[in-house]
């Protein structure tokens, strides 16, 4: 008989140290890009117009300069994903197909968040206008804010929060983490864009913690980026319009 002790498995680790350095990672390489890229940019600009200051820029560069940064993010984390963790890029941001929600209901779900954010900023107005109102300076801005804003800024954000670090934070300590802190997150971006209006970083939380949800239940990305992009869309759309018959009158 035989009586040797079978070999227990290695215990795995309790902190999947992959997920902090990752996360380490990408919060250095943000502050460093969004600390020097702008000013970077700004010394390049000063060849051709001296004297300029990240203050004198257009709405226009300023949409243009978070374009950049945007892209500059998110090439890093293809980078991490594919060169350091030699992993696929669409398995790992979770881009596939869900069944959890039907593509009616999503759409709805954002422009129902955006209808609820509308209805309670007009409660509570801010002392100044938030600094996002004031790129819409002129019509080729105006238009500039709303491609960028529906076509472009929900899937860079949903790659970035729901895609890399609600993943990381998932690891870490699990939706009761991830789902909070990556809205608190979410809400941090926008804080500037936002300011001083304290209600409308309250809403951009909640409505960050309502993407980080379908995010968890479909564990996909496709659902909260369809989501995201209803609620810019209905958002941005509807403030553009009343900006543009304001400036009609």
């Amino acid at each position: 008989m035989d009586t040797t002790p079978a070999l227990e498995p290695s215990p795995q680790p309790s902190i999947a140290w992959w997920a902090v350095a990752d996360l380490v990672a990408f919060g250095a390489f943000f502050l460093f890009t969004l600390i020097f890229l702008p000013a970077a940019l700004v010394l390049i600009a000063r060849v051709f117009i001296p004297g300029l200051t990240a203050a004198d820029l257009s709405a226009e560069a300023q949409i243009l300069l978070q374009a950049a940064l945007d892209v500059t993010w998110v090439g890093f984390l293809f980078f991490l994903v594919k060169v350091v963790h030699q992993e696929s890029i669409l398995e790992t941001f979770r881009w596939n197909r869900s069944h959890q929600y039907r593509v009616v209901t999503l759409i709805a779900i954002g422009v129902a968040l955006a209808i609820a954010v509308f209805a309670v900023s007009s409660l509570f107005p801010p002392s100044s206008p938030p600094a996002i109102e004031k790129l819409a300076e002129s019509s080729r801005s105006l238009y500039m804010l709303v491609i960028f804003s529906v076509f472009f800024a929900p899937l860079v954000e949903e790659i970035i929060f729901r895609g890399f670090i609600f993943n990381a934070l998932s690891e870490l300590g699990g939706s009761w983490l991830a789902v909070p802190a990556t809205a608190a997150l979410f809400a941090l971006l926008h804080a500037p864009q936002l300011w001083p209006s304290l209600a409308g970083v309250v809403l951009i939380f909640v409505v960050g913690c309502v993407l980080s949800m379908v995010r968890q239940r479909s564990n996909s990305l496709i659902p909260s980026f369809i989501v995201h992009t209803a609620y810019n869309g209905m958002l941005v759309g509807a403030s553009a319009l009343g900006t543009l018959l304001e400036k009609g009158k």
